[in-house]
Parts: structure tokens; sequence; C-alpha cells
């Protein structure tokens, strides 16, 4: 009857632990795909704003005064949008 229980108690053990390694699993790719959502460029240019804005989420951590800040530091202008190309991060084709 001992042995029984203490095998029952080992069988749930496992299932916890690996329930606990898939949810660490999951949080790791969750993370990735976050992060690289941020990084990636937005594709679309029928709205510049809203790329402009995704671009600096990804690079400053949405902090508007600390991209005033580096609009204000960077001094090269792409005439494109009036922003530097530092916040928006694409090649200097412009």
């Amino acid at each position: 009857m001992m042995l029984l229980l203490l095998l029952m108690m080992m069988m749930i053990m496992m299932m916890m632990m690996m329930m606990m390694m898939m949810m660490m699993m999951m949080m790791m790719i969750m993370m990735m795909i976050k992060t690289t959502m941020t990084l990636l460029p937005a594709a679309s240019d029928d709205d510049d704003d809203n790329v402009h804005d995704k671009w600096i989420v990804g690079i400053m951590n949405e902090s508007e005064s600390v991209v005033n800040e580096t609009r204000l530091r960077v001094t090269q202008q792409c005439h494109y949008c009036q922003r530097s190309r530092f916040i928006h991060g694409r090649a200097a084709t412009y």
C-alpha cells in the first residue's frame, strides 16, 4: 500500500515538472516573438506616422521625452519625413 502511494506521488511530481517546463518554454517563445516584433520594421508605408511610432516603441521603450531628446541630439535629418534617420531606423536611401 505504501509503495503504491509513493508511486502516485512520484507520478504527480513528474506531471508538475512537465507542466512547469511547458510553461517556461511557452514564455520563452512568447518573449522571443515579442522582441522580434518590436525590432522588425513596419512593412506598410501607407500611414508613415504609424511606422515611426512602431520604430520608436521598438527602439526607445515608449518614452516620448527620450525620443524628443534623441531627435534633438541626432542632427542628420531625412527629408522624407523630417525625422532623424536613427529614429525610424531605415537605410540612408533618401
